[in-house]
């Protein structure tokens, strides 16, 4: 077993380990990967995929002494600009995390009022 960068001749062997798995990434099967590598058994076959996906993080400050609605409309018109900020800039999606302190109450307010994906577990990795 080995690693080596990944080769055009690898993606149809990993597209069916994808198919497989039915992971539903929101692009389909991640084409266009900076740096992506292969682990392989010892006949070259591949069955692991690794590589970098550049996705935009959406950060966010906001004092909590504000009205809840005023706060709402804030990040409404938030939403709205960097929404169309992206999507000029090509990006699908972004990703944003949410600070356990502020609740399930807030991410459910995103999810219905902005159409917001809750995601798999997010680690980070330095």
């Amino acid at each position: 077993m080995t690693t080596r960068p990944l080769e055009r001749r690898d993606l149809p062997i990993l597209e069916a380990i994808y198919n497989e798995l039915d992971l539903q990434f929101i692009d389909g099967f991640p084409k266009s990967l900076e740096e992506a590598h292969v682990v392989v058994d010892e006949s070259d076959r591949p069955f692991m995929l690794a590589g970098v996906k550049m996705v935009p993080e959406l950060v966010m400050i906001c004092d909590q002494r504000p009205h809840l609605a005023v706060r709402l409309e804030g990040i409404t018109l938030l939403h709205r600009a960097l929404r169309e900020k992206l999507h000029k800039r090509g990006f699908k999606e972004a990703v944003s995390f949410v600070s356990p302190r502020f609740g399930s109450s807030f991410v459910s307010v995103m999810v219905k009022k902005f159409g917001w994906k809750r995601a798999w577990e997010a680690f980070r990795v330095t």
